[in-house]
C-alpha cells in the first residue's frame, strides 16, 4: 500500500514538473530600437526598450550597436541594465548629433564582459536589420532627399517657418508689414516652383516648399510598402505617416489661401483677420489637432501634423530584435530536460510497481 502511494506521488510531482516547461516559455523577449530627436528632426537618439531579457552571468551584460550597411563601422549604443522586471529602458544620444540613421541598418545587442567592451563581440543576443529597400526610402525621410534635408525633418522646419510668418503678420501693425509677412509664408508654403511664388519678396524657407515635402512623405512612404509588402510594422505606420502629411497639405494649403486674401486686403483690419486664420492653420499643420477633444492628438487619422508625420517615419525604421546565436544557453540540464526525466522514471517507477504487485498476486 505504502509502494503504491509512493509511485502515485511520484507520477503527480512529475507531472506538475512536466507544465513548468509551459510557463518558463510565456517571456519571450520582445522590444524595439527606435530613433528619436534630441531637438526636432535630428534622428540623434537612440531610445531601446527590451522585455523579458534572459538572465546573464554575474560577470556578464549586454550592450548596444548600431551597425553600418557595410558592418565595418560599429556606434556604441552603451551598456544597457536590466531592471528587476527583467525589462531594458535605455536611451542613447550621438554626442556629435550625429543622425544615426543615415549609416545604420543594423542593431544589435551582444553578451560582454562587466564594463562593456570598445567593439562588440561574436556573442549575438539579439540582432535586427532593416532591408535596403526599405532603408533606401527611410534616409529619404529621415535623412536627405534631392538635395535637401530629410523630407519629416523638412516638412516640420518649413512649416515652422510659415508659421513664424504668420505670427509676425498677426503682430505687424501696419498693412505693408502684415502684406509682406503673409506673402513670406505663401512662399515657404509653395516653394520656388509655386504658382503663387513671388520673388520680389523674402524667401526665409528653403525654397522647396512645404507642399513639395508633404507629398514627397507620402510617396515614400508608401513605397516601402511597395518594396516590402509582408512587413507589417511598416503597414502599421506608413498610414500615419501618409494621412498626417495630407493633413499638413490641407492644412497649409488653406493657409496659403487665407494669406493671399491678407496680401490682397485693402486695410490692415481685414489683413491681420486672414493672417490670424493662416496662423491658425500652421499651429495645426505643425502639430497636429486635437479634433475630437480627447486630450491626445492621433499619429494618423484626421488629427496628426508634421510632428507625428516624422515621428511616424523613425517608428518604421525602428528595430525588432530577434534571438541571435549568443543567447545564453545554462550549461546544466534544463528544467523542461529535467520534467521530462522526472516524468520517465514516474512512469517506470509506476511500471515496475505494477510489475511486482502483478507477480505478488500471481504467487498467492
Amino acid at each position: 500500500m505504502y509502494f503504491s502511494r509512493v509511485l502515485k506521488l511520484t507520477l503527480a510531482l512529475s507531472l506538475l514538473a512536466l507544465m513548468l516547461p509551459v510557463t518558463a516559455v510565456m517571456g519571450q523577449t520582445t522590444g524595439t530600437a527606435t530613433f528619436a530627436d534630441s531637438s526636432a528632426g535630428k534622428s540623434d537618439k537612440l531610445v531601446v526598450s527590451m522585455n523579458d531579457m534572459p538572465p546573464l552571468g554575474a560577470s556578464e551584460v549586454y550592450q548596444g550597436w548600431l551597425v553600418s550597411d557595410d558592418g565595418k563601422t560599429n556606434v556604441d549604443v552603451g551598456v544597457m541594465t536590466v531592471a528587476a522586471d527583467s525589462s531594458i529602458s535605455h536611451t542613447f544620444t550621438s554626442a556629435t548629433g550625429t543622425n544615426l540613421a543615415a549609416a545604420n541598418d543594423t542593431f544589435t545587442v551582444t553578451i560582454e564582459a562587466t564594463g562593456g567592451a570598445t567593439s562588440p563581440s561574436k556573442v549575438v543576443a539579439f540582432t535586427a536589420t532593416i532591408a535596403e529597400d526599405a532603408m533606401t526610402h527611410l534616409r529619404h525621410l529621415l535623412v536627405s532627399n534631392a538635395g535637401n534635408q530629410g523630407i519629416t525633418p523638412g516638412l516640420y522646419a518649413q512649416t515652422n517657418a510659415a508659421l513664424t510668418q504668420a505670427e509676425a503678420a498677426v503682430n505687424a501693425t501696419s498693412l505693408s508689414d502684415i502684406q509682406a509677412a503673409a506673402g513670406n509664408a505663401i512662399n515657404i508654403i509653395e516653394g520656388s516652383g509655386g504658382a503663387n511664388f513671388d520673388a520680389s519678396r523674402t524667401d526665409s524657407g528653403d525654397s522647396y516648399g512645404v507642399l513639395n515635402y508633404a507629398a514627397d512623405a507620402k510617396t515614400h512612404a508608401k513605397n516601402i510598402t511597395t518594396a516590402l509588402p509582408k512587413d507589417a510594422k511598416f503597414f502599421k505606420y506608413e498610414p500615419n505617416v501618409s494621412a498626417s502629411a495630407d493633413n499638413v497639405a490641407t492644412l497649409a494649403g488653406s493657409a496659403r489661401d487665407n494669406a493671399l486674401l491678407a496680401v490682397g486686403a485693402t486695410d490692415a483690419t481685414s489683413a491681420r483677420a486672414y493672417a490670424t486664420n493662416v496662423q491658425t492653420n500652421l499651429e495645426r499643420a505643425l502639430s497636429g489637432y486635437d479634433a475630437d477633444r480627447d486630450g491626445s492628438i492621433a499619429a494618423g487619422g484626421s488629427e496628426g501634423g508634421a510632428l507625428q508625420a516624422h515621428h511616424a517615419a523613425q517608428n518604421m525604421a525602428s528595430f525588432s530584435p530577434a534571438a541571435g546565436t549568443g543567447l545564453p544557453v545554462a550549461g546544466d540540464i534544463g528544467i523542461g530536460s529535467f520534467a521530462w526525466m522526472v516524468l520517465m522514471m514516474g512512469i517506470a517507477l509506476v511500471s515496475a510497481g505494477s510489475l511486482i504487485r502483478m507477480r505478488k498476486t500471481v504467487s498467492k
